[in-house]
């Protein structure tokens, strides 16, 4: 593993495809407790207060299905915290890519294939003591969640060898345990706007979500998805 610290940076993951051109190999990890314009899936923004949060960006070589890999890195979220802190925590995994305590952000993954790397990157919600008035229902800290300052670094150690461990045989079924909206009615926004909703039935082998839809069942590959409201 080769891991380049930076005080402040834009983008992590900006930052590694960067250096990814230029001819970084597999192993190489960005990290900076400061990211200024750091962005989840589909473009949007995400909050990180300097000195507070976990921002790091990993050059992985693909295993598998592409689409488990984000599940499979909320894996390593959660058993890291779990590690750390133990059980107690309602701790799960909300399809596709975010890690959730109690119905609320914790942390953010974000998966894409450039060449033969996986560039994945990780955002955790540490040690901030609060978030803007439009945040304060969506996202929740560690901090908040146990009353404890957390080591940021022994954090982000504990998440990365997870992370570069071999994916275990029972990684589809770990993800299926953790995964919050299994058996729950949702809605799904679909990436050109469409919606679509049913029983979320299923994490199939290549990472996809099966809805259920009256008689037949499909699988979804991307997209947010959401509880619908009053069922």
């Amino acid at each position: 593993m080769n891991l380049i610290v930076l005080e402040q940076v834009e983008s992590t993951n900006t930052m590694l495809k960067e250096m990814l051109k230029k001819g970084a190999d597999f192993g190489t990890v960005v990290y900076s407790e400061n990211q200024t314009a750091g962005q989840g899936r589909r473009g949007k923004y995400w909050h990180s207060k300097a000195g507070k949060n976990i921002s790091v960006s990993l050059s992985l070589r693909a295993f598998r299905e592409d689409g488990l890999m984000s599940l499979a890195a909320g894996v390593a979220v959660v058993e890291a915290i779990k590690d750390l802190w133990g059980e107690g925590l309602d701790i799960g995994i909300k399809w596709p890519n975010d890690v959730m305590i109690g119905g609320k952000k914790l942390c953010g993954i974000s998966c894409e294939k450039i060449g033969e790397h996986i560039v994945l990157g990780v955002g955790v919600n540490v040690n901030n003591i609060g978030f803007p008035k439009e945040l304060t229902q969506l996202a929740t800290s560690l901090y908040l969640e146990t009353g404890k300052k957390w080591d940021l670094l022994q954090l982000r150690d504990e998440i990365v060898s997870r992370i570069f461990a071999p994916i275990p045989k029972d990684i589809l079924s770990k993800v299926r345990t953790l995964c919050i909206n299994l058996g729950q009615n949702v809605r799904i926004l679909g990436e050109n706007g469409a919606v679509d909703e049913g029983m979320a039935v299923d994490i199939d082998t290549d990472g996809s979500i099966i809805i259920q839809q009256n008689t037949c069942r499909k699988n979804f590959y991307s997209g947010e998805i959401s509880l619908r409201m009053g069922e």
